[in-house]
């Protein structure tokens, strides 16, 4: 069979092929680019008869539009002399009137013997910076390329991100066309919130009246200030500063003269607070803020803030947003160790640590196993209360980047699944630290430009067992996925303890896929009650590797109560008792109480946590009894005391609060606070150490605070921007000394 013969057949099966439907129609317009081999370097402007039919059977096609050659090969029926000589003359771009499973159709061209390349024709922008004056300020934006990545993609108002924090001024100047407006809710559909629109009904049925620019969920009776603090409501405003700055490094307006932009500033930013004017966010306001987000179908939520103990209630909306689909990112936590912060501790959200613009981990960055990956952090030029702008730090202002990124992800491929989103961003990272992933910079820096090229799908999780699960004996199973076009294989290793240094391989496998199967039972070690870290490292084709890691605890003993103390409190003008105990494993609580011979009534405490306190809900008069069970997490429990006995208390309603009583509330600033008293001058004066933030929301100076006639008045400036950690006599001279940290500037 000659040349010619067989690309005839070939290009007859191609035609096809493309008349069965396996490439086309096409869901937007797109060129191809197709260069046919020059087989007569004497004539090499014309096409062969073969060329000429594959030709000529794409046009005939109902969604073909144009073809078009690179450079000038003919001048009516006469072909011209240059394009003799011209290797570019077999160039042809054809144009269809749209676009699908265009990857298929372009393989199957480049496996033809007389094609030379087949590809699609690109779209390039020019790499401009934006006209934001103060766009040379934020370092952070061209460290992870963020320019770049704009070529792709800026966002899209149709994948808005939603920012759970204290609020958002959402007057400034650089936000206020960035905030989402509810089209349920918006009457004259004008896309801008007007005062007609808000007209006391819920008009788009979801159970919110007037959520036209989002919502207020902060309901926190427990903790007044002079703000809005204890109703529900549809202003959303920002009364402390810190989501106002989370929002201008996500998504403030860009090219518009002023101020600076944001790394998705075409994406819009849902903005439901749920923070008071102190920066507090109880975990219901935060559980029915992310409820919120799910019922509206959003897809990204950015949480900068956290703790290091959760509520099995915001546990168990974080599982059910992700299972609907939802990507969460968290700030890791700025206590600086290893210790876990919630949520981004759950395996369902994507934690973010903070580095220095010298790519060092910032000295405040939370670390650890469920570290994924750091972003900047420190001096981060943004948005600020009342049109201004300034730095601020923390992993708070590195988790917005993340989002940022995921939103440029999922405007590109709204397709995108939350595991999917978290390999696009990790497997891109730059590595820092040591080679691959590390317990100090994950999975490395994020890389914007980096991520938007379509890498290819990937997924490495551990679905068996679950963050923190506890576990006293037997065998236990140990499923993951770890799947996708570029993974080649796995590797499943254990290790002892939080922050393991040695690993012990458990199974591997350097050609093999899986997709929520098991792959082996691990037996429960016997002897000392410990944790153990699971890593599942799926290997990359491109030599790179993905880790997804996972904590337990190893329990085999019931829990102890330790330093129980009962103490008398009034409340209310009724006298009461105020309880709190020790356990040495981090427990839930359950209270059990009745007043005399009653049944039994129960109430849980709220959270997970070694240290238990709590005001005993006893409002009527008499004697009452009452006992405590506690549960560890390998689901071993104990009562205290242990039954038959009973503790016992009486309460007397009729007591009179006289002249002894009278409040005293200390006055202190916002700041990070030593949690313990010192006497640093050893003048007998207690003194509270803490770093003041400053108005913008930023690390301050570290101050001592003594005590002095009945309040912490005295005041001593160390004028250093320090961050303290301890204090101790160290070196046992009879002295104290501080230890303090401090990312560099």
């Amino acid at each position: 069979m000659n040349r010619q013969t067989y690309f005839q057949k070939t290009s007859f099966c191609l035609i096809f092929l493309l008349f069965s439907g396996l490439f086309f129609p096409l869901s937007h317009a797109q060129e191809l680019i197709i260069k046919f081999k020059s087989r007569n370097p004497q004539r090499l402007g014309k096409l062969t008869a073969a060329d000429s039919t594959l030709l000529q059977f794409m046009q005939k096609r109902s969604d073909f539009v144009s073809v078009k050659t690179l450079v000038p090969v003919s001048r009516g029926s006469r072909t011209l002399k240059k394009a003799a000589s011209n290797p570019f003359s077999t160039v042809r771009i054809l144009r269809f009137a749209e676009e699908k499973n265009l990857p298929q159709l372009i393989d199957s061209l480049n496996a033809l013997p007389e094609i030379e390349y087949a590809c699609r024709n690109k779209t390039m922008q020019i790499q401009q910076t934006p006209d934001d004056p103060d766009f040379a300020k934020q370092w952070g934006m061209s460290r992870i390329g963020i320019l770049t990545a704009w070529e792709k993609t800026r966002g899209s108002a149709k994948m808005p991100v939603v920012v759970i924090d204290t609020g958002i001024d959402m007057q400034h100047e650089d936000l206020k066309n960035q905030i989402w407006i509810n089209p349920g809710e918006d009457l004259n559909g004008n896309g801008t919130a007007d005062s007609s629109d808000f007209n006391g009904v819920d008009d788009d049925g979801n159970g919110f009246i007037d959520d036209l620019t989002g919502w207020d969920f902060t309901d926190a009776p427990n903790y007044p200030d002079g703000g809005d603090y204890l109703q529900r409501d549809n202003d959303p405003s920002d009364e402390h500063g810190h989501g106002t700055a989370i929002a201008g490094i996500l998504a403030a307006q860009a090219d518009n003269g002023l101020g600076i932009a944001g790394a998705a500033p075409e994406t819009k930013i849902v903005n439901l607070r749920a923070g008071t004017s102190q920066g507090l966010l109880e975990e219901d306001d935060v559980a029915a803020a992310i409820l919120y987000a799910v019922e509206m179908k959003f897809r990204i939520i950015n949480m900068s803030f956290g703790d290091v103990l959760i509520t099995p209630l915001l546990r168990d909306v974080i599982r059910y947003a992700y299972q609907n689909n939802v990507v969460m990112i968290v700030s890791s936590g700025n206590s600086g160790d290893d210790r876990i912060h919630y949520p981004s501790g759950l395996a369902e959200t994507i934690s973010v640590g903070a580095v220095t613009r010298y790519d060092q981990r910032a000295g405040f960055s939370s670390f650890g196993s469920t570290l994924d990956l750091v972003a900047p952090g420190n001096a981060i030029f943004t948005t600020q209360l009342h049109n201004r702008y300034g730095e601020v730090s923390g992993t708070s202002a590195s988790a917005p980047y993340v989002s940022a990124v995921a939103a440029l992800l999922l405007a590109n491929n709204p397709a995108f699944t939350p595991e999917t989103v978290r390999a696009g961003i990790l497997q891109s990272c730059e590595d820092l630290g040591s080679d691959g992933w590390d317990f100090e910079y994950g999975a490395g820096l994020l890389r914007a430009d980096k991520a938007l090229p379509d890498l290819g799908q990937a997924t490495v999780k551990i679905v068996v067992p679950r963050q923190d699960e506890g576990f006293s004996q037997g065998s236990i199973p140990v499923a993951a996925t770890c799947a996708g076009a570029l993974i080649s294989g796995y590797e499943l290793a254990v290790g002892r303890g939080n922050l393991p240094n040695d690993w012990q391989r458990l199974t591997e496998n350097q050609n093999h896929q899986i997709i929520a199967d098991t792959l082996l039972y691990w037996q429960v070690p016997d002897g000392e009650d410990t944790s153990y870290t699971f890593r599942l490292r799926g290997f990359l084709r491109n030599g790179r590797s993905l880790d997804d890691y996972i904590s337990i605890v190893v329990d085999h003993t019931p829990p102890v109560v330790t330093n129980f103390q009962l103490v008398p409190v009034v409340s209310s003008g009724k006298t009461g008792s105020l309880f709190g105990f020790d356990t040495d494993d981090l427990t839930t609580a359950q209270l059990s109480f009745r007043r005399g011979t009653a049944n039994f009534q129960t109430q849980k405490l709220k959270f997970v946590n070694r240290r238990h306190a709590q005001l005993i809900p006893f409002h009527e008069q008499g004697d009452w009894e009452f006992y405590f069970t506690i549960r560890n997490q390998a689901e071993l429990s104990a009562d205290f005391p242990q039954t038959p006995s009973l503790l016992q208390v009486a309460v007397k309603t009729d007591r009179k609060i006289g002249d002894p009583f009278r409040e005293n509330v200390p006055t202190f600033n916002s700041g990070y606070l030593l949690p313990f008293t010192t006497d640093m001058n050893g003048n007998g004066k207690p003194e509270v150490v803490l770093n003041e933030y400053l108005p913008n929301g930023n690390f301050g100076n570290l101050v001592y605070r003594e005590f002095e006639n009945g309040d912490f008045n005295r005041t001593v400036d160390t004028g250093l921007r320090l961050i303290p950690r301890d204090a101790a006599d160290v070196n046992r001279d009879g002295t104290v000394e501080l230890l303090a940290g401090a990312g560099r500037a």
